[in-house]
């Protein structure tokens, strides 16, 4: 392959857009922000058990291990987006590494090129590779486990330390998204191992028991923890969060948002949308192929792992994009083995063409300050460069998780009972508002509101409680 040389280039080139966008973007509302905003939370409360969503109530709806990562970044490198952000870059890349490794073991060094750029180059990995998020600790854990049980059945004198490694992988998972983790990742592995009649578990009997003890060592520590700081805990992230958000679309019970109701069958529209062009080659050679597998061993084991998601979420009506994202790696695994047998080259270039022109679009819209309109940070700062001093910041109808964050949580509240008539009341308090909101129905008959500026959707009044 001729163009192998310039392949690191392209990665290169990617990484450092990467770095530059984690660096200049600011926290997006409202996933990236609450994510960023606990783990802030977590850092200067010391607290690395409960996962704080405000103040006084804590955040059932993920395990730690993500902001784990990020808190940790932010105390080693200093608390800012980059440093927030940093484990998913080095997650994305781990995860690289493994299916780069696989595809060098299986295939030949081209193909396993052209794995590692229809990885990193595709729309939804390079995009989510930079924000604060929990879905990427969940696609290491995943790709780690896949990984370890397939060395597991072309090794014969590392099995043990493969399988501890997936029981490694196991455990983490669990920290990083919980049992959902399990169900991801056995059901395939089971399916795969009674079509083609492997037994995977074919070890003493004293190493089953290690790695299960490994396992609980590592997953289960916090779970004790959790429960026992915040009882009722395990009911609602088991109860709640694995099973009633799936089954049930317009989930009422969900404490930190909206359900995300979707069409069944939308899961297939993400897949095929946000992992373009993926999909679409690996259906292509498997028709031209008459759906024969060379080598059906291996590349069943990449359709299990690559279908099993989307499979299971097709009768979940509460999903996101960001749930076909452990389909990825078997995905480009696939399209490398289906692509060995002919010239490889144009989708090789292809792929880098993509990745290089979603990274334009995404330093283009930072550069003209789109990015700005989806976090409270342009208008913290301005409040911060006014020196304006004031005895409240308070935002209506609620508090944007980018404000809490930037303003290190100096939002007092966010009530309709503002006073009226306190005498011994005389700095300035900022009031900040929706657009769809009215000054004038919030405020009543207040002659003393100032209207100070505007970011966006959102409008800053200003007033003394003293002088009205």
């Amino acid at each position: 392959m001729k163009s192998r040389g310039y392949v690191w280039s392209f990665i290169f080139l990617l990484i450092i857009a990467r770095l530059y966008l984690m660096d200049a973007m600011p926290l997006l509302d409202t996933t990236e922000a609450r994510y960023g905003e606990i783990a802030r939370k977590m850092l200067i409360s010391g607290d690395w058990v409960t996962l704080y969503f405000s103040d006084l109530s804590p955040f059932w709806g993920k395990p730690p291990l993500s902001t784990w990562l990020s808190a940790g970044s932010a105390y080693l490198f200093g608390l800012s987006e980059l440093s927030l952000r940093l484990p998913s870059l080095i997650l994305v890349y781990a995860s690289a590494w493994l299916i780069y490794r696989l595809a060098r073991n299986e295939l030949n060094k081209d193909s396993s090129i052209l794995t590692l750029v229809a990885f990193i180059s595709c729309p939804l990995i390079y995009i989510s590779s930079g924000a604060v998020m929990t879905d990427l600790a969940l696609l290491f854990a995943l790709t780690l486990f896949f990984y370890s049980v397939w060395q597991m059945q072309v090794t014969t004198a590392d099995r043990e330390r493969h399988f501890y490694f997936g029981c490694l992988a196991l455990g983490l998972g669990m920290l990083a998204k919980g049992p959902l983790t399990l169900v991801l990742a056995m059901v395939p592995i089971t399916l795969w191992a009674l079509i083609i009649k492997a037994d995977i578990l074919s070890l003493r009997h004293t190493t089953i028991l290690r790695g299960f003890l490994l396992f609980l060592i590592i997953s289960s520590p916090w779970y004790i923890l959790a429960e026992i700081r915040t009882p009722g805990f395990l009911d609602y992230f088991i109860v709640g969060e694995h099973i009633l958000r799936y089954i049930d679309p317009g989930w009422a019970g969900d404490l930190y948002g909206q359900a995300h109701e979707r069409p069944y069958g939308t899961i297939w529209i993400f897949l095929a949308v946000s992992v373009f062009p993926l999909p679409f080659v690996a259906l292509w050679r498997i028709i031209s192929q008459k759906f024969k597998l060379e080598n059906f061993k291996w590349e069943l084991y990449l359709w299990a792992w690559a279908l099993w998601p989307p499979i299971f979420f097709t009768f979940a009506g509460n999903i996101l994009a960001t749930y076909v994202i452990p389909t990825v790696g078997p995905l480009a695994l696939l399209i490398a083995t289906l692509t060995r047998q002919v010239k490889q080259t144009r989708l090789l270039l292809f792929l880098c063409a993509q990745g290089i022109l979603v990274a334009s679009i995404l330093v283009f819209t930072q550069l003209t300050g789109v990015f700005d309109a989806r976090s409270q940070r342009q208008l913290i700062n301005y409040l911060d460069e006014q020196n304006i001093e004031y005895e409240q910041l308070m935002y209506y109808p609620k508090i944007p998780f980018s404000a809490e964050f930037y303003s290190r949580g100096g939002i007092e509240n966010n009530e309709l009972s503002i006073p009226i008539g306190n005498t011994e009341q005389t700095k300035k308090n900022i009031f900040v508002i929706r657009d769809s909101e009215s000054i004038s129905n919030l405020m009543g008959e207040r002659t003393n509101v100032e209207f100070l500026a505007e970011f966006g959707r959102y409008r800053i009044y200003t007033f003394r409680n003293g002088d009205a």
